[in-house]
């Protein structure tokens, strides 16, 4: 089904959005829904192909020339100009069909064609790159409330790889561009989460990034990291684990000398500050005053974690020592 939430652009309103009458999901598979209710998309495999081409690049002309070419490159100017002229009745039956009230047009004159959208139309890339664009070049650090709202909506709308199951090459070209959106989406949201210590949230995302590419070391870094401050040691050593065995199975190789510094700074219960930029701009909400107190707030911790294993030993070392003299003969009263 497609995801119920309207991703809300910058400066709209949760009141003031507008009604999504015709939702399109091109992330996963290709579907539609008019007014709740799911509706055939274009029958000709062709004509599926052309509207999903002309959604991703709406709002903007397109040369009936290179399109005929683009989508029939194997046969002859005559042919593939019959081919297009074909599927681009085919569209536009559908189109008419499913999309009455005009949420989707599309204009076709001698030389070129248009697909136009309006605000009564919601397509789930068009929503998801905006949420990235608008946080575009603002550190995950330094991404406020509003936008990690817009970008947790843009995580949901990503439902699956576009057009799963589509290989040609405008396809996987596009695929491949917002698979990367998505990526650099949820390390923002990692580093937003690790700021202010929602280390649950910050270890879901973390997951969300493995499960595109399982045998991605910064993920594994970031998730071990996370889980540490989580308090679970245990945890963050597991995944040390996983990550080797990934590496090797996937790639043949050995994690990184970082990767295994953490792991042996998780062992030793030494981790301090946060890694990356997260060390030197750590902004809590609660504002800039927290950011210069985060960093001592750790280390304290850590510092009172290895005091506190010092006065275990001591204490162990105590009461081993009186146990052992109480089995001295003559130690007992004279």
């Amino acid at each position: 089904m497609i995801p119920s939430q309207h991703v809300r652009t910058r400066g709209s309103s949760a009141e003031g959005a507008p009604a999504c009458a015709l939702r399109i999901q091109l992330f996963g598979k290709l579907a539609v829904e008019r007014n709740g209710c799911a509706i055939e998309s274009p029958q000709s495999a062709k004509a599926k192909e052309l509207l999903c081409y002309l959604l991703l690049h709406r709002d903007q002309p397109h040369s009936r020339e290179v399109m005929s070419s683009l989508f029939w490159g194997d046969r002859t100017t005559l042919q593939s100009k019959k081919y297009f002229r074909q599927t681009l009745w085919q569209l536009q039956q559908a189109l008419h069909a499913w999309s009455a009230d005009g949420q989707v047009e599309l204009h076709a004159d001698g030389d070129s064609l248009r697909l136009n959208t309006n605000p009564n139309s919601c397509l789930d890339t068009a929503a998801f790159e905006a949420a990235f664009n608008a946080a575009k070049g603002v550190t995950g650090e330094n991404v406020g409330d509003e936008q990690a709202r817009e970008l947790r909506d843009a995580v949901s709308l990503y439902r699956g790889d576009l057009l799963e199951g589509w290989y040609q090459d405008w396809c996987l070209f596009h695929r491949e561009r917002l698979q990367n959106m998505y990526l650099a989406i949820l390390e923002k949201l990692i580093s937003y989460c690790e700021v202010r210590q929602d280390f649950e949230s910050g270890q879901a995302f973390g997951e969300l990034l493995l499960r595109q590419d399982e045998a991605r070391e910064r993920s594994y870094y970031r998730l071990m990291h996370l889980r540490f401050l989580a308090g679970d040691r245990a945890g963050a050593l597991r995944l040390f684990q996983r990550c080797e065995a990934a590496l090797q199975r996937e790639l043949g190789v050995a994690p990184s000398k970082r990767t295994i510094e953490l792991r042996n700074r998780v062992r030793a219960d030494e981790i301090e500050v946060m890694p990356g930029n997260a060390q030197a701009e750590a902004r809590p909400a609660s504002g800039r005053g927290m950011a210069r107190v985060m960093p001592r707030l750790l280390q304290l911790r850590s510092l009172l974690a290895r005091v506190q294993r010092q006065i275990q030993n001591d204490i162990r070392e105590v009461d081993e020592a009186l146990a052992a003299n109480s089995e001295f003969p003559g130690s007992g009263k004279h």
